[in-house]
């Protein structure tokens, strides 16, 4: 990895470059004419190279077209010009590092131009610019091993750091004469120089360079690969707003993300900050107002005016915003502490004590004093002469007063401190911006932009992709360069990525009530609840293309997304949007860090009623994100998921359209099935399945009794084991599999004179695989049973509607299950041959044609119900 950095000491000697040197480095990058046909077919177009053939020059012209618009013509005539002779680079040797660094890490130093676009005398002057150099991974040269370059910002540049012009911070930043060769296009050739003397130097020609960049370092990578498509093949650009210029993209963006980010996370918190202006400017006009200000909010020196404190204030959550990135989730942490305040806790206050949570009570005094612009900051001024961002807000944000952006003011602070006036049109002259999917679809190729939602940089980014190879990708979670952080063991499953998820599937986090019920002080708590959203195949918010919500049960919803398939293989068929949501408690939905066994202070908001309101809550907020309020919902469970999902329609009419609950047994509550049910079931498969083997198993019982009676203490455990075995065994014992099928074969096909706990075992083996030194008692995870039902028919025939109940009747489970229609729009469906949840799982090759034309049914039932939905919407508007 190459890494253009700032933060090594000056080299002793001033060298310079002379004439010929220089021009041939100009030339060597401006002009390279490695594979030039490739670089122009690739990247050029409406280019007309002219040559007459008796100059001597036209034999290093463009003699042939290289493509339909980069074309060549040719005459016999021509005085051409005279031009310099080319000649080499210099650069300076390796130096020991001035700070620590891993070992794999080799500094170097380049000796750099300091006006790559001019040619007068002080155009020549060098410096002495940091590059770092890591081999540890590298295939070498002779492998074509990529190079990954990363585009130092704000940090690593020139004019930063210790890559100082003119030999120190002092002289660089005197005035504009010195000032005036700190920009993002010398910065940008800097680059090119560097990469192109490192690949000589390590004779890696032939090595693909790829620009990496976050920030205005991600500006800076895809900014090079659009003008140096010759030395990269392709760019990284991360929170990169590259369409925050010349008002391209709205002024108040960025605080309408920032406003957003608070409002998503609590919006109890959103309000109490939009609340405490006015109380700010309340208790700032009483008497000695600043005073009580200035004490209650423990600032290091006396406040002047309340907009000091309101500016102050404005930083900090827009930093809070801007870098709510794991593991310390700063706006989180301080929204916890502002809605944490007791009860009665007045609005400054619970504003004090997100700051107090925010910075971990770190801060003896918080130091306010007002920005102005410096001098001696390089950055300001970069943003006073090219890197304009039109950024101010109006009335429709969470920040007070408004502030729009004032270009008059801008210039005139930026003449007062450094006698320049600022071109604010000049970044989308020289790189593009408007109509960027034009400007990049026709000349650009292998840029990907990255962006968190969450950072409010990410409105001025490139968030759809424009070609095949300019693509965008984002996260709804991350904040800013988030991606480009090193990885920590507190990473969470949407950031690290490859964590089994399917690639149609987009992770996000939505920030939960956690108790719907009461308004006690901790009912406020929150958590984030996982969801994940499939928008594949789904026809927009203007087709009333329906929502299939599949409600997750007593696990992580990880497995389900790719196992519980027959939404994602029909999901086309009625150009469903597809969310799947997380069980509270479950998978990474805790609302509690450490949760003790038998704790009821924590365990006790874990039931189904909070769950609905959970599931209730998520599908909103779904379809307010896309603007879907009219596309119908199915809620769609198996097993207790299906329970849940039955119970939603009934709860929730007016959120769900219908329901699909498969295997769900609602009726195996306060003893309306019999108690021996599921184990009746279970006895059935496996005497359907071989005689022989129900009753070895009915022998074995008394076996085990009689061995345990010679010297263990208790049979149960291994008993219990056993029958636990062939439930789980029973209730899926489904295609491809039947490991019904597969236990008796293994017990039946024991060899001769095998005794009958032998054969047991080897069923055992059978089913659990022979990869295990032991076999345990697995522990049955436990599901809320919070709800029962006297007379469930009649509950259901006088308030329920399009609810599908669905059951394979070798599922022991189906014992509890509706399996009768009960009106019109409460069906059941049943197939005489599926097992547990079987009809939600994704489809094989291997599926017997019963198991398809039963999922067939099933398509249909549900698209009536959606039918049945718009017949009913539709008469309620002429109505």
């Amino acid at each position: 990895m190459v890494s253009v950095s700032a933060h090594e000491a000056q080299p002793e000697r001033d060298d310079f470059m002379d004439a010929k040197d220089y021009l041939n480095a100009r030339r060597e990058i401006h002009c390279q004419r490695q594979d030039i046909m490739s670089v122009l077919r690739n990247f050029a177009s409406n280019i007309i190279f002219s040559n007459a053939l008796p100059d001597p020059w036209s034999s290093g012209g463009i003699l042939e077209d290289i493509s339909d618009s980069v074309v060549a013509i040719h005459t016999d005539e021509v005085h051409p010009r005279k031009l310099s002779r080319l000649g080499g680079l210099k650069r300076f040797p390796t130096r020991e590092p001035s700070i620590d660094l891993a070992p794999e890490y080799e500094i170097h130093y380049y000796t750099q131009t300091l006006d790559h676009f001019n040619y007068k005398p002080g155009s020549y002057a060098t410096f002495q610019q940091r590059y770092i150099l890591n081999y540890k991974y590298w295939g070498g040269a002779n492998t074509s091993s990529p190079i990954i370059v990363y585009t130092g910002e704000e940090d690593d540049h020139r004019y930063y750091g210790e890559s100082m012009p003119f030999g120190s911070e002092n002289q660089a930043f005197q005035n504009a004469n010195t000032f005036g060769y700190l920009s993002s296009e010398q910065a940008l050739a800097d680059y090119a120089q560097v990469i192109t003397n490192v690949k000589k130097n390590l004779s890696a020609e032939s090595c693909p360079a790829i620009a990496v960049g976050g920030s205005y370092g991600g500006m800076l990578a895809s900014w090079f690969r659009l003008k140096y498509p010759h030395i990269v093949i392709g760019a990284l650009a991360s929170s990169s707003p590259i369409l925050y210029f010349d008002d391209i993209t709205p002024q108040n963006g960025y605080h309408v993300i920032v406003t957003k980010d608070f409002r998503d996370t609590s919006e109890r918190c959103y309000n109490t900050i939009k609340q405490s202006w006015s109380e700010i400017d309340r208790i700032a006009a009483e008497p000695n107002g600043l005073m009580t200000l200035s004490n209650k909010f423990n600032v290091c020196s006396p406040l002047n005016t309340s907009q000091e404190l309101k500016d102050y204030l404005g930083i900090v959550y827009v930093a809070a915003a801007q870098y709510d990135n794991p593991p310390y989730f700063p706006l989180e942490n301080m929204c916890r502490g502002i809605d944490g305040a007791p009860e009665g806790t007045d609005v400054l206050d619970r504003i004090i004590a997100g700051l107090k949570s925010r910075y971990h009570g770190r801060v003896s005094c918080h130091e306010i004093s007002p920005y102005e612009l410096s001098n001696k900051s390089a950055w300001d001024w970069q943003t006073c002469t090219q890197l304009v961002l039109p950024i101010g807000y109006g009335n429709e944000t969470m920040f007070e007063p408004p502030e729009p952006f004032d270009i008059k003011s801008y210039i005139k602070d930026c003449l007062d401190v450094f006698g320049i006036v600022p071109r604010p049109h000049w970044m989308t002259t020289e790189f593009g911006g408007h109509d960027v999917k034009t400007v990049l679809g026709n000349f650009a190729s292998n840029i990907i932009f990255a962006n968190g939602l969450r950072d409010p940089y990410s409105i001025g980014g490139v968030l759809e992709d424009i070609s095949d190879s300019v693509v965008a990708v984002h996260t709804e979670h991350g904040a800013h360069c988030l991606d480009l952080y090193s990885p920590t063991p507190d990473d969470p499953d949407w950031k690290i990525g490859n964590s089994g998820i399917p690639v149609d599937f987009e992770p996000f986090s939505y920030t939960q009530t956690l108790d719907h019920f009461n308004f006690r002080p901790e009912s406020y708590n929150t958590f984030k609840q996982r969801y994940f959203i499939n928008s594949k195949y789904w026809g927009g918010p203007n087709s009333s293309a329906p929502i299939f919500a599949y409600f997750g049960a007593e696990e992580a919803i990880d497995e389900d997304l790719t196992t519980a398939g027959f939404l994602t293989d029909n999901a086309s068929k009625f150009k469903a949007l597809l969310l799947y949501i997380e069980h509270r408690y479950y998978g990474q939905s805790n609302p509690f860090s450490l949760i003790e066994e038998n704790d009821g202070s924590t365990l006790g908001y874990l039931n189904s009623a909070q769950a609905l309101a959970d599931y209730a809550k998520i599908i909103m907020h779904a379809k307010r994100t896309y603007n879907s309020e009219d596309s119908p919902v199915i809620v769609v469970g198996g097993s207790y998921g299906g329970m849940l999902a039955a119970w939603f329609r009934l709860k929730y009419p007016h959120i769900a359209s219908g329901a699909l609950a498969s295997s769900a047994p609602i009726l195996y509550f306060d003893d309306i099935t019999p108690q021996d049910g599921y184990h009746s079931i279970v006895t059935q498969i496996f005497r359907d399945t071989s005689e022989t083997c129900y009753q070895t198993i009915r022998d074995s019982w008394l076996a085990i009794d009689k061995m345990a009676s010679q010297g263990l203490e208790d049979s149960s455990e291994l008993k219990n084991y056993l029958k636990l075995m062939y439930g789980y065994a029973a209730q899926y014992n489904g295609p491809p599999e039947y490991p019904v099928s597969t236990v008796c074969r293994a017990i039946n096909g024991a060899s001769f004179g095998t005794g009958i706990l032998g054969k047991i075992f080897a069923g055992v083996v059978a089913y659990e695989g022979n990869d295990k030194s032991c076999y345990v008692n697995p522990t049955p995870s436990q599901a809320d049973n919070a709800w029962t039902w006297q007379d469930l028919k009649k509950t259901l025939k006088s308030f329920g509607s399009n609810i599908i109940f669905s059951n394979g009747l070798k599922d022991p489970w189906s014992s509890g299950g509706v399996r009768q229609n009960i009106s019109d729009s409460i069906v059941a469906t049943n197939t005489a041959n599926g097992s547990h949840c079987l009809d939600l799982l994704a489809a094989k090759p291997s599926d017997p044609q019963w198991l398809t034309d039963y999922r067939g049914k099933l398509l249909d039932l549900i698209k009536q119900m959606i039918d049945r939905e718009k017949e009913a919407d539709d008469g309620a508007n002429k109505g």
